[in-house]
């Protein structure tokens, strides 16, 4: 006797274990390609008078690579996007008004007191 059944029913489990392993898969290789890499590449802590400032670095697989600034806390703080190409290593200059972050090649953010206040840690 033969069992024409058997054979169709293993092969229909094995092509949805296929399917699903297949989308799994490529879903999870999706995520991983976008999810930005981020690490603090200088940082100089509040001093409780003072706002800590902390240079961030995201680099993803696909976008190359961006740099923030962020005033206040590591946890909360105002955060400043820095132009593509601009080295991010700024220097601090504080002002009446708030502060200045100053980069080597001659830029220049200026960021009102309002905006990172009560942040210090």
């Amino acid at each position: 006797m033969e069992m024409k059944g058997k054979g169709c029913l293993v092969n229909l489990a094995v092509l949805l274990a296929g399917a699903f392993g297949g989308v799994a898969l490529t879903a999870v290789t999706g995520v991983l390609l976008f999810m930005p890499s981020t690490s603090v590449i200088s940082s100089e802590p509040s001093d409780g008078n003072r706002p800590g400032v902390y240079v961030k670095e995201s680099t993803r697989f696909f976008g190359g690579t961006t740099h923030e600034v962020w005033l206040g806390c590591v946890e909360r703080a105002h955060v400043v996007e820095l132009p593509p190409g601009w080295e991010p290593n700024p220097a601090v200059e504080y002002t009446e008004a708030g502060l200045d972050l100053v980069f080597p090649d001659g830029g220049r953010i200026s960021v009102p007191e309002a905006k990172y206040a009560g942040d210090y840690c």
